[in-house]
């Protein structure tokens, strides 16, 4: 499974910092959501 991309989206949601990070696989787009803080 290859990489073909990666991307890293940083945005404030309700206050609260969000890291998304978007990876392209062959097989599809995968999205991984953080949020930042407890």
């Amino acid at each position: 499974m290859a990489c073909t991309g990666e991307l890293s989206i940083k945005s404030r949601e309700n206050g609260v910092d969000i890291l998304i990070e978007v990876i392209q696989f062959d097989q599809g787009t995968i999205y991984i959501r953080h949020v930042d803080g407890n």
